[in-house]
């Protein structure tokens, strides 16, 4: 029995057992022909294996895109999970009186008012932090934006780089709103 007529290989035992002697140092029944047709062989068939399932070290990022949507989904963080690393991502509050530092007042949507002191060098995203940290709705990716009081100020987005002193946002009071 030599190769399969449909895939021109030899049948899985075949060669496994070609395979093994191929390996064995002790054995001579094969000529150097023979023993490089069977590591091309070998080498061919591994690469034919998809980057996750190997033991390379090759991670999801090596995957083909057709081959990533039947991988299983990455875990995903509830919302308090979320809300309790934006806590912890905001650290202590600065206390009163700490140059540099500033009030920023936030209205949520559902009429809660958050006040926390944060420094004005402060990025813009520590504010998107703060929201999640304040409300679980938020917490949970729903998207929203946030604006000053009076009409026709800037809003601020995800997207919004900047400092609350750069965005002339230091001891302002911000209505946050729903983006759906």
């Amino acid at each position: 029995m030599g190769v399969s007529p449909l895939s021109g290989m030899p049948p899985p035992k075949r060669a496994k057992e070609q395979a093994a002697a191929a390996s064995d140092p002790g054995n001579d029944h094969m000529n150097d022909a023979e023993q490089r047709e069977l590591q091309m062989a070998l080498q061919a068939s591994l690469e034919d294996v998809p980057a996750a399932a190997r033991d390379d070290g090759a991670g999801p990022s090596q995957v083909p895109e057709a081959m990533r949507e039947s991988l299983p989904p990455e875990p995903v963080k509830t919302a308090a999970e979320v809300m309790q690393e934006a806590k912890e991502e905001l650290g202590e509050e600065p206390g009163q009186g700490v140059e540099g530092s500033c009030r920023i007042g936030l209205r949520l949507p559902n009429g809660e008012r958050v006040m926390r002191r944060m420094m004005t060098n402060a990025s813009a995203q520590k504010l998107f932090t703060l929201c999640r940290a304040s409300a679980l709705e938020m917490a949970s990716g729903r998207p929203f934006r946030m604006s000053e009081t009076i009409p026709g100020s800037t809003t601020i987005t995800e997207a919004t780089t900047g400092t609350i002193e750069s965005l002339g946002i230091a001891n302002a009071m911000l209505q946050v709103s729903w983006m759906d």
